[in-house]
């Protein structure tokens, strides 16, 4: 009997170590290929937002897909080259052009963490002020003072706005990031396509 408990004992160790060792290998092998998968999907999300001509959203979505480990990246890098191209285009017209066409082209052009957001965020606000929308335009003074504190032509486009800036906008910009322009405009023009520039 002493025999058969041992070899009983032996054996449902054994089945133990080999189902936690397949569980393991399981596991193992999902993860890469959900990764995978969530790369893939960052990738076309980035295509469509590029034939919806809002190369800065694009971008961001391009590099998503890179840092999931997106395969085929000399291909991702060439996209997102294009995407910049486009962007580019959309840089100049929010810089050069006028009302709302300048808004769409700002809105496309905005990339999260690139060293042209403040700068963007910046001419969106002169874009609503020109416009007497100046709560939208005291929105975009804010988040660009956030991305680029002290600026004094940002400082002064704040002051000069907040006085009749409704209660939630007279707080100062690093309490203020829950209102900030992003969401704000987001609202306002997601289902609105920017203009088609040639680049």
């Amino acid at each position: 009997m002493a025999g058969t408990a041992a070899s009983c004992r032996g054996l449902c160790l054994a089945l133990a170590l080999a189902l936690a060792l397949a569980l393991a290998l399981a596991l193992a092998s999902s993860a890469p290929a959900g990764a995978a998968q969530d790369a893939e999907s960052a990738s076309a999300a980035g295509d469509e937002a590029v034939q919806a001509r809002r190369p800065g959203e694009a971008i961001a979505l391009y590099r998503r897909a890179l840092q999931l480990g997106f395969r085929d990246t000399a291909s991702l890098n060439a996209r997102i080259a294009g995407a910049e191209a486009q962007r580019q285009s959309f840089l100049k017209a929010c810089a050069t052009s006028g009302g709302a066409a300048a808004r769409r082209a700002c809105q496309a052009a905005r990339l999260p963490g690139s060293p042209d957001e403040a700068r963007v965020y910046r001419r969106l606000g002169s874009i609503e002020e020109a416009e007497h929308q100046n709560a939208d335009a005291l929105d975009a003074y804010l988040s660009a003072d956030r991305l680029q504190p002290g600026d004094p032509g940002i400082s002064a486009a704040i002051a000069r706005l907040r006085p009749a800036a409704p209660p939630r906008l007279q707080g100062t910009a690093s309490t203020l990031e829950s209102a900030a322009y992003p969401q704000a405009s987001e609202r306002r023009y997601s289902n609105a396509a920017p203009p088609s520039f040639s680049h």
